[in-house]
């Protein structure tokens, strides 16, 4: 009760509000990358960016004035920090020095962020209603894509600047383009689907998993990216397979996966039918060449722009350029003479990880492959800590950290086919999945405490 007790004296019920409410619109416009921006000096300060500091700066001076212990948790906190301070040393390599400053700075919000939130949510009731309003941020940013959508139908641009040559809309909400959106959109994708098979009927009450589900499958499939309808198919498919096998060794099936089956069939039945229908507008859904529509999406662009990354990469293996060199140094690979940071931003590199490896370097990418593997098996690191006994009423909590972790893995793929890593609903997702960890585990050992008395 002493961790509850010193926050309500810290954070009073009014503060609480004003924080829960800054951190409900820091989900909202995580993928705000065309709307409420400030150009300044070649840079997007995006709102998203703004609240996150005012919640860092809020929390860190109510704590720090209450005279309690500033607990800093970070999953792997010291390969993180071993890693940004490789970034540090490689901002001067940058090339371009206040890009470089400008890309680390970013970076740094993050970091603030995860543990800003780390020190505001310290219990597990608190960290559950803001699950909620995080997965809830999703599905109101669908809705406003999907409104956009239905405008677009009728003549009405709402924001969308993609279409397809036959006149079909692509819909991105308010992201700069459709494969952005399908990666922002992936996670919360990724958790309801597998939240639609668990147990956990407190969590699809709270989420409106059926609605949202069908809701978010429809919206990555009218943004048309290619990459996010793929990953979906395949999730979709492993699953359908693994559920006619375990229904024909068992010879049982569960209703939710009855529903499941019969929704795929009509669906892939529906599409069929459209396909065959309307044969010419949906062969132009498969558009991705500058000759068919008025965008470059190509394959070859991303596997050209892959490749420079590793060329970089190669020629400096050990001293990086830090996040925000990597264009800079692809585009003096190409030959530009002056490099600004509008010339820069048409050379960007491609998949974060091979990124992360050209900006810190062979030894600074260890650190953050440990960090992020730390993350990833954190449910393990979880069952480890704890016994059968002091995990029964926490099922439900333990179920969801996992489903966090299936969405960040199923992001951290499409982002492999994109570019930057300091993507605001990326560092917001695994602040998530760290305050879900220690949430958990402060509950486990609660427990623990007590059994034992």
């Amino acid at each position: 009760m002493t961790a509850i007790t010193n926050r309500t004296v810290l954070f009073s019920k009014n503060i609480t509000l004003l924080l829960d409410c800054c951190l409900f619109f820091i989900f909202l416009t995580a993928s705000f990358d065309t709307f409420l921006n400030i150009k300044l000096s070649g840079f997007s300060i995006r709102i998203c960016n703004l609240l996150m500091v005012f919640f860092i700066a809020s929390v860190f001076l109510i704590s720090i004035s209450g005279g309690t212990k500033l607990k800093l948790r970070l999953i792997g906190f010291w390969s993180f920090l071993v890693w940004i301070i490789f970034l540090s040393f490689f901002v001067k390599n940058s090339i371009i020095i206040q890009r470089g400053l400008g890309y680390h700075l970013w970076l740094m919000i993050f970091f603030g962020f995860i543990l800003a939130l780390a020190l505001y949510i310290n219990h597990l009731a608190h960290f559950e209603k803001i699950l909620i309003l995080y997965l809830n941020s999703f599905t109101v940013v669908a809705l406003l894509a999907l409104f956009q959508f239905t405008l677009a139908l009728f003549g009405i641009e709402a924001l969308i600047s993609y279409y397809f040559q036959s006149g079909i809309p692509r819909v991105h909400g308010l992201s700069y383009e459709p494969s952005y959106f399908s990666t922002y959109l992936i996670v919360p994708w990724t958790f309801h689907f597998l939240l639609y098979f668990s147990k956990n009927e407190y969590l699809k009450k709270k989420t409106k998993n059926n609605f949202t589900l069908l809701l978010l499958t429809l919206v990555i499939f009218l943004s048309f990216s290619r990459m996010g309808i793929l990953l979906v198919g395949l999730i979709v498919g492993y699953k359908s397979l693994t559920v006619i096998c375990k229904t024909a060794v068992s010879k049982k099936i569960r209703i939710t996966e009855v529903s499941f089956i019969s929704i795929v069939l009509v669906a892939v039945v529906g599409i069929v039918t459209v396909a065959f229908i309307y044969s010419k507008k949906f062969i132009s859904v498969f558009e991705g060449l500058p000759i068919f529509s008025n965008y470059a999406h190509s394959a070859s662009i991303r596997l050209d722009d892959f490749m420079n990354t590793w060329k970089i990469f190669q020629e400096s293996p050990l001293a990086g350029y830090s996040l925000g060199g990597i264009a800079p140094a692809i585009a003096r690979l190409k030959g530009y003479g002056s490099l600004t940071q509008d010339v820069v931003k048409n050379t960007e590199g491609m998949c974060i990880l091979l990124e992360v490896l050209a900006a810190s370097g062979i030894i600074g990418f260890l650190f953050f492959c440990f960090f992020l593997g730390k993350v990833l098996l954190s449910s393990k690191q979880l069952t480890r800590l704890t016994n059968p006994a002091s995990t029964s009423g926490l099922s439900f909590s333990f179920t969801g950290h996992r489903l966090l972790i299936a969405g960040l893995i199923a992001q951290l793929i499409l982002l492999c086919m994109n570019q930057n890593i300091l993507r605001n609903y990326l560092w917001i997702h695994i602040a998530i999945v760290n305050i879900s960890f220690f949430s958990l585990k402060d509950a486990y050992k609660n427990n623990k405490q007590k059994e034992n008395e």
